[in-house]
């Protein structure tokens, strides 16, 4: 199995097929396993890469280490052990936190290195004091559901119960975890708007209508206000609509992602 080796930590990493580079980066309810309805679908056009993020699937995070505050670093040196130089970003959920912090550990917003980013499911850090207030009264509406019971739309479970399973054996091979690894930071108000807006890479949001972990409204919201943001909605999906909708979603974001492909060789 691929691994790279970070200091005392060892990161596990697929990749498949050939052409400019996607790195899929999974959700909390997921690990390397989870995008298998999109490699198929985007090896054929794409390199892609897809990895278990620290504490998630093979990757063992190592005892005190930096848990999440390494999602960014660690992609970042995954794609220069690769050699990669310009990549897209197809990010679920948790996976907006692992874009985000890649993106932004570029202090200079000339150095845009990534060449396109979707946001499944996630504001990217896009936020506003509104859409801060939606994302709560979607907390507080969960009513002690987990993240699991949540991740999927109700008419998908009912309709589908052979993958609604499938999704939660891949869940459940995550390992352990401190039950506050992705909690909020404490008094955190910050927003990435700004700092998405000068680096000015094109940005596609994608949410499922019946979504009950992310507010459909404040992704709607972070579409508006992030300069030339594109926005597609999954009618019925909920808050995976990339394994909800393979389809759809694989569609949609295909053709986001080849009108701004950096050119390649003959």
């Amino acid at each position: 199995m691929p691994y790279l080796e970070i200091e005392d930590f060892r990161l596990y990493y697929n990749v498949d097929g050939k052409g400019p580079a996607i790195a899929f980066l999974h959700g909390a309810g997921g690990n390397h396993l989870s995008w298998w309805r999109q490699i198929p679908y985007f090896r054929g056009s794409y390199t892609c890469i897809t990895l278990d993020q620290r504490a998630f699937g093979l990757s063992r995070d190592v005892a005190e280490g930096p848990g999440r505050r390494a999602f960014g670093s660690d992609l970042k040196q995954l794609l220069d052990h690769l050699g990669i130089g310009d990549v897209a970003l197809v990010a679920h959920s948790m996976g907006g936190r692992t874009a985000a912090g890649f993106i932004l550990r570029a202090q200079d917003p000339a150095e845009r290195r990534v060449w396109a980013l979707v946001l499944s499911g996630t504001h990217g850090g896009v936020v506003t004091p509104e859409s801060r207030q939606l994302q709560e009264q979607m907390r507080q509406r969960a009513n002690g559901r987990s993240l699991r019971e949540r991740a999927l739309a109700e008419a998908f479970v009912s309709s589908e119960p052979e993958l609604a399973y499938l999704y939660g054996q891949i869940s459940r091979l995550n390992p352990p975890r401190p039950d506050d690894f992705l909690a909020p930071i404490p008094g955190y108000l910050g927003t990435t708007l700004d700092a998405l807006s000068q680096r000015e890479i094109p940005v596609m949001f994608v949410t499922g209508t019946e979504d009950e972990v992310m507010s459909p409204e404040a992704i709607r919201m972070a579409a508006a206000v992030l300069p030339g943001a594109e926005l597609k909605e999954i009618i019925g999906a909920g808050h995976s609509a990339y394994f909800e909708r393979p389809d759809e979603f694989n569609s949609a974001v295909g053709s986001f992602l080849a009108r701004h492909a950096p050119a390649t060789d003959p």
